[in-house]
């Protein structure tokens, strides 16, 4: 019995843990689409909206082991149903500290910008240098 009781309250903490980096839509009724590159993988995402903007805020964590440079950049899409691009962004999230294995990054978008409905949060990252649209 008292092997037990701390295994179980190891699993408790362990899921709770895992609930605070689940991504987040808050309730606005979008999709998600993350494409992670070779060198990072999208982490958590929230994407929320308040009178005037539509907010975009998550984190990129680094995929190979040790610490280091996150290198790369992330494109932030928001698509109507179609698919079609309404707006974008290319952003470049920012490590807190030298040492850290995740960059943060947010990003916002009037919404006036998007005269149509969004339906998708499209986020990609890219490794290598590209011509952007």
């Amino acid at each position: 019995m008292k092997i037990l009781f701390p295994i179980a309250v190891s699993a408790l903490m362990l899921n709770g843990c895992a609930t605070l980096t689940a991504d987040s839509t808050s309730g606005l009724g979008l999709r998600l689409e993350k494409k992670n590159s070779s060198m990072a993988r999208i982490a958590e995402v929230n994407v929320s909206a308040d009178s005037q903007k539509h907010w975009v805020r998550g984190s990129v964590m680094r995929l190979l082991p040790g610490k280091g440079p996150i290198y790369g950049h992330l494109h932030i899409d928001l698509l109507d149903a179609k698919g079609e691009r309404l707006v974008g962004a290319i952003t470049k999230p920012t490590r807190a500290n030298r040492s850290s294995r995740r960059a943060r990054f947010t990003e916002s978008f009037l919404q006036e910008q998007s005269k149509q409905r969004i339906a998708v949060v499209k986020l990609t990252h890219h490794v290598e240098r590209h011509k952007h649209p």
